[in-house]
């Protein structure tokens, strides 16, 4: 009688209410989606107890509001305290093996925990989701990853161990030992890997900006270098083929500011794009043997191979599929292995470089074993990184002063254990062939010769001190034509220097926007456009370019446009002008540094030097700097009138530059040739710097005499 009396007074809607919410918690009691969370310490299974509120929006870590039923309501920010732990080790069941190296098509490359190397095949849809210090499970054949596997860890607390699970976050992140994770004791769930504060102290994950057309005068150098990491790191089957390995690493050594660092942030941006080309070139490669495999005679698949190989070649199906082959593609199934590429190739980060800088000073470390862990942290997350699609270099500067000769006696003892470590870790890159050692040195004879034997750091490469011809190239890049340039105080027209250098495309399209605002900008972008690469326009627009027909057949239709590219021409003859007649004076015979230097005997002598020996990469842009800022300061000092770098300017700036230096270089050079410590406080004196041009030739002009003065056919400047 009750119940009816109630079900009288509820009014119909809010009666269809109260049933709705009653079939609604009826679901939640009979449904079988419990969630575990962590209460006051305790592990409970609870139910979904929300409208609206899906099993989805959940994961591990985040905080929960629970009813008096202890049932989920609410979802609430992630939980982010716990307590910091490092993985001592790894739990695996039987059958289980460590991928150590990033899938590359269906082969995938794994270690017993035993510690033997093998290789097994991979379903495509399971390798997409590997990576290197991932476990997989292992079917009994011993030939196939059948499934990734879930390990627990054990870690250390503290001064306690315990056993923990894992978060689906650090199951598809990965933990290797020596990993710092955070983690909830009292539940026994690691939730998230922490950045290592060594290691992300020590090195530079951003890839310079830098390219080889950046570096100018190490033409030889940089040929090399493509050769010995390039052709082996892109055309890795064919070294197969060939039997031939890839080097370990690359030493470059030499004078300082040379280049040797320029050229180590150059290779992790080229390779990037090389792999990048290399890829585009595949995947055309793939599609046209699909095609061809069709249809023999598709008119499409056929211009495409002679514009992929040269207006002469003929394709053949045979050879195509051979080179597939060799490039790992997969000849049952090459649409897969074409879809593969273009989504890496589709993604924003599909191909990138890791460029790890390791900072010397910040490397060392007082304690015993944390110096020789932090290196080996830094291999661990090298080859954690490491893939075809994601090369890493690793960049260690100025070698000499972390991996010293053992026993040489040039420095404590603790040498003796971080050579060892650098070398196992060395010995150990064969796990990952997508991480590339470069070490640079000033002083290799310094360096222990474990490191440098060959199977190690086995590719030398000396960076010289640029010649005329190289100082030409490097200082193009720094004395441009974009910049105010005045030919007041040259002894000759621009146009008589003739052409002897090409400055960068991308200066001359800067040029095109600086010079030619008046112009439209559909106009300049045109011009931008037909400008060829490594073209300036002064090449692009000599007939005997073919290259250059474009922007030639743009100028000669628009009036203001060749004028236009026939003024920067001019100013690009007129900054090569300057550069000339720049280094006519640093490279003169005559042009030298002269001291009086007490040597470690404790007689005096006089040492006289050729500027040129002293000349560096570094050196000029640091003269050009100089000039650009004594026509500043003459520009700020007139308020009016349009004032650019002279010839004066650029002199006065080496003669700057070789004053304030030269005693670093003198010291230098003894610590070189005499042996360190050669060179110490006040042993150096009487530094003068002489710049001279002889119109004649200087050998067959009489050797001057310290009593004699000046010749007087000679231009003489001292500083």
């Amino acid at each position: 009688m009750l119940n009816d009396a109630i079900n009288r007074a509820i009014l119909p809607d809010e009666r269809k209410r109260l049933e709705t919410l009653r079939d609604e918690l009826h679901a939640i009691l009979v449904t079988q989606r419990d969630v575990i969370v962590g209460y006051n310490g305790q592990r409970l299974e609870v139910k979904l107890a929300a409208p609206g509120l899906s099993i989805d929006q959940l994961r591990e870590g985040q905080q929960v509001v629970l009813n008096r039923s202890r049932n989920v309501v609410g979802i609430r920010q992630d939980f982010s305290r716990g307590e910091i732990a490092e993985v001592t080790a790894i739990l695996s069941p039987a059958n289980a093996a460590r991928v150590l190296a990033a899938p590359e098509g269906v082969n995938l490359r794994v270690q017993w925990l035993s510690g033997e190397k093998f290789s097994v095949l991979c379903d495509p849809t399971l390798a997409e989701t590997l990576k290197r210090g991932d476990i997989v499970q292992i079917d009994a054949s011993g030939k196939h990853a059948v499934a990734k596997i879930r390990p627990r860890l054990q870690v250390r607390v503290g001064s306690t161990d315990l056993v923990v699970e894992i978060s689906d976050q650090l199951f598809r992140d990965s933990v290797q030992v020596g990993d710092t994770v955070r983690v909830d004791p009292r539940l026994g769930i690691a939730f998230e890997k922490l950045p290592t504060p060594e290691s992300s102290a020590l090195t530079l994950e951003q890839v310079p900006d830098v390219r080889y057309e950046d570096i100018g005068g190490l033409d030889e150098q940089i040929a090399i270098i493509r050769d010995a990491i390039e052709l082996p790191y892109i055309y890795r089957h064919l070294f197969d083929e060939f039997q031939l390995s890839r080097p370990k690493g690359i030493l470059l050594y030499g004078p300082p500011g040379c280049g040797k660092t320029l050229i180590a942030k150059a290779v992790a941006n080229s390779l990037t794009l090389s792999i990048r080309a290399y890829l585009t070139r595949l995947a055309q490669l793939i599609e046209i043997y699909l095609k061809l495999r069709a249809n023999p005679q598709d008119s499409e698949a056929l211009e495409a191979f002679r514009a992929l190989r040269g207006a002469e070649a003929t394709p053949n199906l045979f050879e195509i599929a051979e080179e597939l082959r060799l490039n790992d593609v997969d000849l049952d199934d090459p649409s897969a292995s074409l879809a593969r590429i273009n989504e890496v190739l589709r993604r924003k980060d599909g191909i990138r470089s890791y460029f790890l800088n390791v900072k010397g000073p910040e490397l060392l470390n007082k304690y015993v074993g944390e110096t020789e862990s932090r290196i080996r942290k830094i291999f661990e997350d090298a080859k954690a990184r490491a893939s075809f699609y994601t090369p890493v270099v690793i960049f260690f500067d100025e070698m000499e002063a972390l991996f010293r000769t053992r026993g040489s006696g040039r420095s404590s003892d603790v040498e003796t254990t971080i050579v060892p470590q650098f070398l196992a870790e060395m010995d150990g890159v064969e796990s990952s062939e997508n991480v590339i050692i470069i070490g640079a040195s000033n002083r290799s004879d310094l360096i222990d010769p474990a490191i440098l034997r060959p199977g190690r750091l086995d590719v030398k490469i000396k960076i010289n001190r640029p010649t005329q011809e190289a100082a030409l190239q490097i200082m193009s890049l720094y004395l441009t034509p974009d910049l105010p340039l005045s030919d007041a105080d040259l002894p000759q027209a621009p146009e008589a220097y003739g052409r002897n250098v090409t400055f960068k495309t991308a200066t001359a399209r800067r040029c095109i926007e600086l010079f030619g605002a008046f112009l439209p900008e559909e106009t300049r972008n045109a011009l931008s456009q037909a400008l060829p690469e490594k073209h300036d326009v002064r090449k692009a627009l000599d007939p005997r370019e073919p290259s250059g027909a474009a922007l030639r057949a743009l100028a000669e239709s628009d009036p203001e446009a060749h004028a236009l590219l026939i003024e920067i021409a001019r100013r690009e003859q007129l900054a090569e002008a300057l550069i000339v007649e720049t280094l006519k004076v640093l490279y003169s015979a005559t042009s030298r540094l002269e001291t009086s230097v007490r040597m470690p005997n404790g007689a005096s002598e006089r040492l006289v030097f050729p500027l040129r020996d002293f000349s560096s990469g570094a050196v000029l842009m640091s003269v050009v700097s100089r000039a650009k800022k004594t026509a500043l300061k003459r520009q700020i000092a007139s308020g009016s009138g349009k004032v650019g770098i002279t010839l004066s300017d650029l002199r006065a700036a080496l003669a700057d530059e070789f004053r304030e230096n030269a005693e670093q270089f003198v010291a230098h050079w003894m610590n070189e040739n005499i042996g360190i410590g050669a060179a110490r406080q006040g042993d150096i004196s009487a530094v003068k710097v002489f710049l001279e041009v002889f119109e004649d030739d200087p050998w067959g002009i009489e050797k001057r005499k310290p009593y004699q003065t000046a010749q007087p056919h000679a231009q003489p400047s001292s500083a």
